[in-house]
């Protein structure tokens, strides 16, 4: 599986494996940073944008793909993550408008 390469607050770490949830509303990332230590990061979207479970799909799928692809990807915070990764499928307005309603 090829790793995706992402800044998240301000640190280079490498996305090399996600846990979902069967009820797709909580997914966990794995992640490696600079020292090639595991690290996990949950994200946890039914708060955030009230149970849209198909954000969080989204999100899944553009990291799927990206790693597939071998694509850089960055972000600092969840609405600044999915206007990065809709650049992957460039859905920027269809994102834009998913986080104007929120």
């Amino acid at each position: 599986m090829n790793k995706v390469e992402l800044i998240f607050n301000n640190e280079k770490v490498f996305v090399i494996g996600y846990l979902t949830f069967d009820n797709i509303e909580k997914t966990i990332f794995f992640f490696e940073d600079k020292t090639k230590n595991m690290n996990m990061i949950e994200i946890d979207l039914k708060n955030l944008y009230n149970s849209n479970s198909s954000v969080l799909l989204f999100i899944i799928n553009c990291i799927r793909y990206s790693m597939k692809t071998k694509k850089k990807i960055q972000f600092l915070n969840v609405s600044e993550m999915l206007l990065e990764l809709s650049k992957v499928y460039n859905l920027h307005d269809i994102i834009n408008e998913k986080i104007k309603k929120e």
